[in-house]
């Protein structure tokens, strides 16, 4: 069973984080790919998107970085 680090929600969880160039066409790429997306594309209160995933072994992946200028 993965260790986690809490996030403040109620049985909400983290095992890893990681900073993404091009965020948008990542969590396209996901998405496509039938990644189980336990949070969808967000935009954060501090300016940058975050989503969140959960792998085959119960593991929670956050992914997030700066949206692409329109």
């Amino acid at each position: 069973m993965p260790m986690s680090a809490d996030t403040g929600g109620a049985n909400e969880h983290l095992d890893a984080a990681a900073g993404v160039d091009g965020i948008e066409a990542f969590y396209a790429q996901c998405a496509a790919n039938g990644a189980t997306i336990i949070k969808p594309l967000t935009v954060t209160p501090w300016g940058t998107k975050d989503f969140s995933v959960e792998d085959p072994d119960g593991y929670i992946i956050s992914f997030g970085g700066r949206p692409t200028a329109d």
